[in-house]
């Protein structure tokens, strides 16, 4: 099986665990970045991080898959948040944050080929944002 094969596998099981996994991911990210929640002063209703995680997930799919634009879109948006005050340390820890999330969401289902592949894959979006 390949690390593509192992990732989508992974989401596959976060999705039939739990039908919005956003709360888990972003009490993932205040626990981890307390200062990103003032970042979301704004979002009252939740719609913002849910339109954020689910642009992260298409960048994802996109870049597990041909690549015609999550490239672009991973240091594009690198720099976009930086302009919003997140520093590119914190935004490609995003991914990361993604990761812890979803193996606590999943507990033991949490197989390790998940953590292998999604290891390897974290390192490659960390150089692909930082360009």
């Amino acid at each position: 099986m390949t690390d593509t094969a192992i990732i989508t596998a992974s989401l596959e099981a976060v999705l039939a665990h739990t039908e919005d996994p956003g709360p888990a991911v972003y009490a993932r990210l205040f626990k981890d970045f307390p200062e990103t929640q003032a970042l979301f002063f704004l979002d009252r209703d939740g719609r913002r991080r849910d339109n954020m995680l689910s642009r992260t997930f298409e960048t994802l799919i996109d870049y597990l898959g041909d690549r015609k634009w999550s490239v672009s879109m991973l240091q594009c948006e690198r720099i976009n948040h930086e302009e919003l005050g997140v520093s590119p340390a914190i935004y490609t820890r995003f991914f990361v944050v993604m990761r812890d999330a979803f193996r606590d969401l999943l507990g033991s289902g949490w197989l390790p080929v998940y953590d292998a592949a999604w290891g390897d894959l974290l390192m490659e979006l960390e150089a692909v944002a930082n360009g």
